[in-house]
Formats: C-alpha cells, sequence, structure tokens
C-alpha cells in the first residue's frame, strides 16, 4: 500500500496471546472465557475497566504461553501448578475498548492506569517521523527477536476488528 504513515504511531508486535480484560477475568477476541487466571495475578486490576492487550512472557517464547486460556485446575494440575506458569507472564496492554476517545488520549489514559498495576506493561507507542525512522525502529526490534510491528493511525477510535486505522 501507498498509504501516508507519517504521524503514526508504531509499538511492537508482540508474539502473545491476545486477550482482553473485561473487569473480572480474561476473556478471548472471540469472548471464550479463561479457564484459570490466578487469583494473585489480577488482584489490582480495575473491575470498571475494559483493557486490550496480549499475554506475553518474552520474545520467542509463543510455545510457551499458547495454552494458557485452556489451563485449568484437574486431578493433574494443580492450582499451584498453573500459577507457576503464571509467574512469568506480563500483560501488555494497548489499547482501552470501551472508551469512545481518540488513540491518542486513550494512550495517555492506558499509560496511567497500567502504571499502578502489577504484572503489566504499557505497550510504548513512537509517532513515526519519518520512514527512515521507522525503518530503524523495525530493523532494531527485529533484530532483538521481536514478532514485527503495528503501526496505529492517530487520532482513530478504537475497532474490535481488522481496522483501516492498524497496519
Amino acid at each position: 500500500t501507498n498509504q501516508n504513515i507519517i504521524g503514526w504511531y508504531m509499538s511492537e508486535k508482540y508474539d502473545g496471546i491476545r486477550a482482553i480484560w473485561n473487569g473480572k477475568t480474561f476473556v478471548s477476541r472471540t469472548g471464550k472465557k479463561f479457564n484459570y487466571v490466578p487469583p494473585w495475578y489480577i488482584e489490582d486490576f480495575p473491575k470498571d475497566i475494559t483493557l486490550d492487550g496480549e499475554l506475553w512472557i518474552s520474545r520467542g517464547n509463543f510455545q510457551n504461553i499458547v495454552g494458557i486460556s485452556n489451563l485449568k485446575i484437574s486431578k493433574t494440575r494443580t492450582a499451584e501448578n498453573i500459577d507457576m506458569i503464571w509467574e512469568n507472564v506480563i500483560y501488555i496492554v494497548f489499547d482501552l475498548p470501551k472508551s469512545s476517545k481518540l488513540f491518542e488520549e486513550r494512550m495517555l489514559e492506558l499509560k496511567e492506569i497500567s502504571s499502578h498495576l502489577n504484572h503489566v506493561k504499557f505497550a510504548n507507542q513512537i509517532q513515526i517521523e519519518n520512514i527512515e525512522q521507522l525503518n530503524k525502529l523495525y530493523n532494531d526490534l527485529i533484530s532483538k527477536g521481536a514478532e514485527g510491528v503495528i503501526l496505529r493511525k492517530f487520532a482513530s477510535p478504537y475497532e474490535q476488528k481488522r481496522s483501516k486505522f492498524m497496519l
């Protein structure tokens, strides 16, 4: 595409699993509830704010996070076993689904909210000034093992689907 992306925002594309915090638990993009989330992990999460993000361990660790939504307490897997798996999980947040604010305002609010939460990291947004800067940031992230980048249009609304405001 020959789209002008100057002024758009760029963030790392994390190789984790998408998770929406609905104020009670994590759900998938399709609305499927996670089977088990350790109470200690979400104890300080907001009950009145929906967060959109990615559960992530580290770059190149996708296989270790992929099944976390399906983990459940059973005869062969105790809560303690699952809790140990969650110990290294970071919830990287990148949007506020219920907010009608534009992108920049949502990011300021999200950065503030996430700064007070354990196990949560804000997906840093860098505004693109020129193609050389974009290429340098992209190549730097890829060289460190990142999956790629996400570009978001400035002043865009939140959409819970493939969007013309994201590349």
